[in-house]
């Protein structure tokens, strides 16, 4: 009876302990209930120090169930240079080595600033792509060097990751030869065949919807949403998305956190580029929260199915977070 109670009283004090740690997240019992997290976090090339501690945090938490989404430009300013150990590419392994330490999940879309300059080809983002490889194996930093897309990631029977290379899109005309898709048509084609699977989340580094300042700028064609061959990017994607709405549209390149009410083609938008440098927010009617402060967007999928969006405030004064918006999504 004695050894009983003693038990009883360990497992009290070591329930206790870990609902103190954890106090972003919620209490032991939400833990319990949780069946899977994805956080989505963009433009972290030169990140704020503060926010990727915070963000490493969070990926140790429960990270059996944590997948982390880099939503690209994960290499600043222009991707990782051809010269061997650079400042650029020492930091961009520093970065991984930390990411696997937290012993979460990881998926990579790529940027604009990835793929560096015009003249550099594929040679940057393959260096890129082979950095990711050397620390993770591959199929972590998706679509395949230099092509479209889509890849297609499930995490378990909870989300489909959907992931597309936008800046492949709007700056290549011709795309390499082991890609799949070789055309906006064929990608368009491709997304539409990926069939009625629930809770899809469509990943690109550009997005489809923005309140942030790359929505109204004209200059640096194509990557502005005003350029012609982005507008035609949004028309076909979004024709093809409207077959079978994502969940979710998740996209960086903004430098904002954003959450924005779905229409035919997605039920939610979200904008999380919020790691490093911030842009601000024009005000609208279709922003549902928005901040403009450091973070990342978590998503939370719970046992009985309730799914809740938030945004991670990473200017808290602890090194968890501060979950200060969050939404249910069904």
């Amino acid at each position: 009876m004695v050894r009983q109670k003693l038990l009883v009283l360990l497992l009290a004090f070591a329930l206790t302990a870990c609902a103190k740690k954890t106090t972003l997240q919620g209490t032991v019992d939400k833990v319990l209930r949780l069946k899977e997290r994805v956080i989505l976090a963009g433009d972290g090339g030169d990140p704020d120090r503060r926010t990727f501690r915070t963000l490493l945090e969070n990926a140790s938490f429960s990270s059996n169930i944590t997948t982390l989404v880099l939503l690209g430009d994960n290499v600043y300013p222009d991707g990782i240079p051809e010269s061997e150990d650079s400042e650029e590419e020492q930091r961009f392994n520093d970065q991984l080595k930390q990411i696997k330490q937290t012993k979460a999940s990881l998926l990579i879309v790529p940027g604009n600033h990835d793929w560096g300059p015009r003249d550099a080809g594929l040679t940057r983002l393959k260096k890129q792509h082979s950095a990711v490889k050397g620390w993770f194996g591959r199929n972590i930093m998706l679509p395949e060097a230099g092509c479209p897309g889509p890849a297609v990631r499930d995490i378990e029977e909870s989300f489909v990751l959907v992931a597309i290379d936008s800046e492949a899109i709007l700056r290549q005309e011709r795309y390499p030869e082991y890609c799949a898709n070789k055309t906006l048509e064929e990608v368009a084609h491709a997304i539409e065949q990926i069939g009625p699977k629930k809770n899809i989340i469509f990943l690109s580094h550009h997005p489809l919807v923005s309140f942030g300042p790359n929505s109204k700028l004209t200059d640096h064609c194509p990557m502005r949403m005003s350029c012609p061959r982005y507008q035609e990017m949004i028309r076909a994607l979004s024709a093809a998305l409207s077959k079978n709405p994502p969940l979710l549209c998740a996209a960086g390149h903004d430098h904002t956190l954003q959450i924005i009410k779905g229409d035919s083609a997605c039920r939610n938008y979200i904008v999380s580029g919020a790691l490093g440098e911030l842009h601000q927010i024009d005000d609208n009617e279709r922003l549902r929260a928005s901040s403009d402060r450091n973070g990342f967007l978590l998503l939370e999928k719970y046992k009985r199915g309730k799914i809740q969006l938030s945004i991670i405030d990473t200017s808290a004064d602890n090194l968890e977070g501060e979950a200060f918006t969050a939404f249910d999504l069904n």
